[in-house]
């Protein structure tokens, strides 16, 4: 762990990028664990995450992440299971509390970019 620039050496996440990454990272669990349950095949999962954070700002103004997802399954039933995740996610449950705004969607491709 690190500070930004200035205050730090700059050559980690800060205590706050983790915060962001374990939202992309409970989100991706999360919707595996439900994909399972509701007997959906997900070949590929990937969950992109924007957080916005202004230079004043002391913490996260909002995010943005998509949840990319390679399956026969019918997007009905992936925003079902987007629904259910983000009811589930620990991780959001602290976004949500702290009143900063998710916009998370989840979209239907053919192949994930690495």
């Amino acid at each position: 762990m690190d500070l930004p620039a200035g205050k730090g050496d700059d050559i980690a996440p800060t205590a706050l990028e983790y915060l962001v990454m374990s939202l992309a990272g409970c989100i991706g669990t999360i919707y595996k664990v439900v994909a399972d349950k509701m007997r959906l095949k997900i070949q590929r999962l990937k969950v992109d995450l924007e957080a916005e954070k202004g230079e004043d700002d002391p913490t996260v103004k909002a995010v943005h992440a998509t949840v990319y997802v390679k399956t026969n399954a019918p997007m009905a039933k992936l925003e079902k299971c987007l629904d259910l995740t983000m009811k589930t996610c620990p991780v959001g449950a602290l976004y949500e509390k702290a009143n900063i705004p998710m916009d998370v969607k989840v979209n239907l491709i053919e192949e994930v970019e690495e």
